[in-house]
């Protein structure tokens, strides 16, 4: 009798054990952090679940507790997904990421109002999303959701033939001008290079005003590509989530071209194409123009183009010293306030570890405490270096292991928590090879 009762209470404890971690499987609602800075860094003013992600905060804020401008916000969530091809709307004023199991899937951070409609192949189960979005002035909006569209490498494919996209495009054509609703055709091509004249892509589809979507993942070598496109009407070109080429507007067949460098890997490319009236062709080529060399360091100065600062302009001072001849600096605040200034030194890696390293100009870095900010494969690390002590020097910040996905990066600001003002100086960040 007691050998029963041991197992019923067994049984027992081993059903509310898997019940308890099932339920941890999931998490229908998002996690949402909001900070009074625009880089996700300190402690958040304020952690709540929120059941959508859906907000337009016109010219207010999220909470009392949160700045009006400047502030940023990370929402996380893990749900358990059916395998298949998911459609994601994107609504973002200003600069938004989204991580899928830790991959960058959209990469804009930057300053916009804009919209973003795109499709992504996932393979199903525990899933994790996190969303990082940061607003600098002005209205403040972001809208994040998705939708299963489809199995895995093509929806419904094309009929008798399998999903026919493993290798190809997924096309899907709109009787509208805006991608809008269940598309009328989904079919694969093996290349863009359409020129219909005065026709149709298929008798299923208007002659003017349609529009078309197609998407692929195709794997590439390192190097710098050059995107080429040429429409008539409207076109927009994605790579890897990012809007190489935006021209969505009447026109006659005009050639784009748009350079980007690319790690060794997977990337995912999008095409958005519409055709108002007359004559209707799109053509999309890519070419390798030049070869990645042998990758020992890279090197981000403050002049480099993937250097950006945020904040006021008056409070940005320029030096001759520095690393290439040259650097910014600014003053130091004391405490997280709405109107700091920031930078971030956002490298083209491939992946692997890397020793970072910061270069403190002989000039306006009397800081103790500059907060450098490392983005990498597996999150975010600070560390504080001494710069009034390190003038002239490079300082090494430590060894961390990059995804090479485009987003990683360092960031800096001018907020050090020193009850004096002092002077922060921003000039280069290296990543060298680590052994």
């Amino acid at each position: 009798m007691k050998l029963r009762v041991l197992s019923l209470c067994l049984a027992l404890m081993f059903l509310l054990v898997g019940a308890r971690t099932t339920a941890a499987q999931s998490q229908p609602n998002w996690t949402a952090t909001y900070f009074n800075n625009t880089l996700l860094s300190g402690q958040p003013v304020l952690t709540r679940s929120e059941n959508a992600l859906s907000h337009n905060w016109g010219a207010g804020s999220p909470d009392g507790r949160i700045s009006a401008d400047r502030f940023s916000a990370q929402w996380s969530r893990r749900v358990n997904l059916a395998a298949g091809t998911y459609r994601w709307h994107v609504q973002a004023d200003d600069g938004v990421r989204i991580y899928v199991n830790g991959q960058l899937i959209l990469n804009e951070w930057r300053f916009q109002s804009a919209e973003y409609t795109f499709d992504r192949a996932l393979s199903g189960g525990d899933t994790n999303i996190v969303v990082e979005y940061f607003e600098n002035t002005g209205h403040a909006r972001i809208h994040v959701s998705y939708e299963r569209i489809g199995d895995a490498g093509g929806g419904g494919g094309t009929p008798g033939g399998g999903d026919g996209f493993a290798e190809r495009w997924r096309g899907e054509y709109f009787n509208n001008r805006n991608l809008a609703g269940s598309p009328q055709l989904i079919r694969a091509a093996s290349v863009l290079d359409f020129d219909w004249g005065s026709g149709s892509p298929d008798p299923t589809i208007n002659r003017d005003n349609f529009s078309a979507r197609w998407t692929r993942t195709i794997n590439v070598d390192a190097g710098r590509y050059r995107f080429t496109t040429r429409a008539d009407d409207g076109v927009r070109l994605f790579v890897n989530g990012r809007l190489l080429i935006d021209k969505w507007f009447d026109q006659g067949a005009t050639t784009y071209s748009a350079d980007i460098d690319l790690a060794q890997g997977s990337v995912y490319l999008e095409v958005q194409y519409y055709e108002h009236l007359g004559s209707a062709e799109l053509h999309v080529d890519m070419i390798r123009t030049t070869q990645a060399p042998p990758q020992q360091s890279v090197v981000v100065d403050n002049a480099a183009s993937n250097f950006t600062i945020f904040g006021p302009g008056d409070r940005w001072a320029t030096s001759p010293v520095g690393f290439n001849g040259g650097s910014l600096w600014a003053t130091t605040r004391s405490h997280n306030v709405s109107d700091q200034n920031y930078a971030f030194w956002t490298p083209a890696l491939a992946a692997g570890k890397y020793s970072v390293q910061v270069y403190i100009p002989t000039a306006h870095a009397t800081t103790v405490n500059a907060q450098y900010f490392v983005q990498h494969r597996w999150g975010r690390t600070m560390i504080p270096v001494n710069q009034a002590s390190h003038n002239g020097q490079w300082v090494t910040l430590g060894v961390f292991d990059f995804a090479g996905n485009g987003s990683e990066n360092v960031a800096l600001s001018t907020v050090t928590y020193e009850s004096s003002t002092r002077q922060i100086a921003f000039d280069a960040v290296r990543w060298v090879v680590a052994p």
